[in-house]
């Protein structure tokens, strides 16, 4: 790996620019037809080799939600270079906890913040477990 800037947290050093992953899981912001270009092209091999290209480079983070294309890529990622990414996990805000997907939007739709905010907590909850 490269020699890049870096810093140390916690005993965990990041390079000081962490990889995105809008533009590989088809989360553009520009259209639904590059989102779904982007989903179809980078398969978690495809996106392994962007992860091995940011390795060579000196970036070794990434930064990305709970997502099982990307976990699928780091994983991947770790084998073909033999070094894990550190990976800065977000959470995907629009979950909801299983069978409460119709309460979250109801919350939202009433200006109901509190329980809206108690169920997308929840969902944090369940999202985190999933990794494990």
């Amino acid at each position: 790996m490269s020699a890049f800037p870096s810093l140390t947290i916690e005993g965990v050093t990041i390079s000081r620019v962490i990889c995105g992953t809008n533009a590989l899981l088809g989360y553009s912001h520009v259209s639904a037809g590059r989102d779904a270009w982007a989903r179809e092209y980078f398969t978690a091999q495809r996106i392994a080799r962007v992860f091995a290209r940011c390795q060579e480079l000196g970036v070794n983070a990434v930064m990305g939600p709970l997502h099982s294309r990307l976990a699928e890529a780091l994983d991947e990622t770790a084998r073909l270079t033999g070094q894990a990414m550190v990976w800065v996990a977000t959470t995907a805000a629009d979950r909801a906890p299983a069978g409460q997907l119709d309460a979250l939007q109801a919350a939202r739709a009433a200006g109901r913040v509190d329980e809206a905010t108690a169920i997308s907590r929840a969902s944090l909850a369940d999202q985190a477990a999933e990794l494990k």
